[in-house]
C-alpha cells in the first residue's frame, strides 16, 4: 500500500521514525478526518503501529514537551555513537 503522506521510511532512528509518524496521524486526523488517518497507518506493519500508539501513551502519560525532549535526546545519543 503507498501512502499519499510522508511515511518517513528513510528516517533510521526507530523512535524518531514512530515519532514522526505519530505527529503526521495526528495531523491528519485535525486537518482531514479519522477515517484517512486510519488509512495512513495501514501502510504500517502491527509492530510499526503499536510503535506509534506507544508514542500517543508516552504523550498521554508525560506531556508533549517532555516526551518531545526525550526523544530528542535519545536520538541524538544514538547518532554519536
Amino acid at each position: 500500500m503507498t501512502s499519499k503522506y510522508n511515511t518517513f521510511n528513510d528516517v533510521k532512528p526507530e523512535l524518531l521514525r514512530a515519532w514522526n509518524r505519530a505527529a503526521m496521524f495526528y495531523n491528519i486526523m485535525a486537518d482531514r478526518s479519522k477515517a484517512e488517518a486510519q488509512e495512513y497507518i495501514l501502510n504500517f506493519s502491527k509492530e510499526e503501529i503499536v510503535e506509534v500508539y506507544s508514542i500517543f501513551k508516552e504523550v498521554e502519560l508525560n506531556g508533549y514537551e517532555a516526551t518531545r525532549a526525550y526523544i530528542s535526546r535519545v536520538v541524538q545519543n544514538e547518532t554519536v555513537q
